[in-house]
């Protein structure tokens, strides 16, 4: 494996596994490659892709779908012995039930299901940080489905724990839908699901940090709320942000 780091990794069997590194945080730091990556589902990864992770450093994972989901398409990672493994849902219930409870309204389908994760999630976002603050070596990967909602959220909140510009969490976010239009399974669902539902618009992200600056007045401030410690928050970002 050559010392290179990606922004978007070069995977044969998933299409938005991307490094977090490289960002321009707080006191002149920069994010830390090869230590938060954000991912998709990581089911149909062929061995060239498991190799290609384990070599990039990959040694924990949090698996954030649900239960339907895992057993529809397992984690190829949940045997494996030299990665930690970590299957943590952000919400409860299957995913299924809930797209099709809020897909009659698509403009507001993010928005709602954004707030319903950071207001109905909060204990699993709490276990999910408790997990992230205890990693220190080697690159921890989360994933859901699609890469866009969940993992979105979660990456939205390590961003912001590290002091990156509003502006580059959204671009982060938003670059999402564009790389997804190379998976297969995603250009199906073009065909039948509202483009609302699998868009990344800036708009969607946006309103979820200006809820938690609202209602919180920062978003590690809700981290705080919700239980996680000062001491996990400061220790991810010290790990996170280097000179």
């Amino acid at each position: 494996m050559p010392d290179q780091h990606y922004v978007r990794l070069p995977m044969k069997k998933a299409f938005n596994i991307r490094d977090l590194g490289g960002y321009a945080c707080t006191q002149g730091r920069v994010t830390r490659w090869k230590t938060y990556l954000r991912g998709d589902n990581l089911a149909f990864l062929e061995e060239q892709d498991i190799n290609f992770l384990k070599a990039y450093g990959l040694k924990t994972i949090i698996d954030l779908r649900s239960a339907d989901e895992l057993q529809a398409l397992p984690n190829p990672f949940e045997p494996d012995k030299d990665v930690a493994y970590f299957n943590i849902p952000l919400m409860a219930g299957n995913i299924g039930d809930v797209t099709r409870e809020l897909r009659n309204t698509p403009h507001q389908f993010l928005p709602t299901f954004y707030a319903m994760l950071l207001k109905e999630g909060k204990e699993s976002l709490r276990h999910v940080m408790n997990v992230i603050a205890t990693h220190d070596t080697g690159a921890l990967l989360f994933h859901c489905t699609a890469g866009k909602d969940r993992t979105g959220i979660l990456s939205m909140l390590l961003l912001s724990i590290a002091g990156v510009a509003d502006a580059d969490i959204i671009n982060n976010y938003s670059s999402t839908y564009q790389y997804n239009l190379e998976n297969p399974r995603i250009q199906k669902l073009k065909e039948t699901a509202p483009y609302e539902i699998l868009a990344s618009s800036p708009k969607y992200i946006e309103t979820a940090m200006q809820y938690l600056d609202t209602e919180y007045g920062s978003r590690e401030a809700y981290l705080n709320a919700i239980g996680v410690e000062q001491t996990s928050i400061d220790r991810i970002r010290a790990h996170f942000c280097v000179q």
